[in-house]
């Protein structure tokens, strides 16, 4: 019989394992921190120039100056004064085209200094006339406009103050209707 040879057996050889070595942590020391002294600063006082700050606009002239007057229900009311005639046309132009009032006229109000100075606005001829019609009549009036009747009630201003009126004579009327 033959038997079969057994060669020597290898066995693994087991190395040591590493093993890291362990360094104690560092921590920084902390040092106090130094507060820095604020010593407050001295502002030196100057004065601002007074000329940067003026306004530069035109130097003044003495002119005629105006007031403006817009009929209400028949009687004039004030809504503008002191204005140069151009700014009067302006404003009067403005507040005729915004609200149910159609007729504005421009009084003389005096003398006095003016930066701005307008004279160079014309109304638009379109929309106002410089008449009063009395019996078929043109008569001129001077410093009176009336704005035409095709251009009146147009803005959304004066449609507004139409239905204010209505609802206002609703009211009225339903406060007189009431039965007690």
């Amino acid at each position: 019989t033959i038997q079969p040879t057994v060669q020597p057996t290898i066995q693994p050889t087991v190395q040591p394992t590493i093993q890291p070595t362990v360094q104690p942590t560092i921590q920084p020391t902390i040092k106090p921190t130094i507060k820095p002294t604020i010593q407050p600063t001295i502002k030196p006082t100057i004065k601002p120039a007074t000329f940067l700050f003026k306004k530069t606009l035109s130097p003044l002239k003495k002119v005629k100056t105006y007031d403006v007057l817009l009929k209400r229900k028949g009687k004039f009311i004030k809504v503008g004064s002191g204005l140069s005639i151009g700014e009067a046309k302006r404003v009067g132009e403005r507040v005729t085209k915004k609200t149910l009032g159609r007729t504005f006229k421009i009084q003389e109000a005096g003398v006095k200094e003016i930066s701005k100075v307008d004279e160079d606005y014309n109304l638009n001829e379109d929309v106002f006339r410089r008449y009063i019609v009395r019996k078929g009549k043109r008569i001129d009036v001077p410093n009176m406009f009336i704005q035409k009747t095709k251009f009146a009630l147009s803005s959304p201003e004066e449609k507004r103050e139409i239905a204010i009126a209505k609802r206002r004579a609703k009211e009225i009327n339903n406060l007189i209707n009431i039965k007690l």
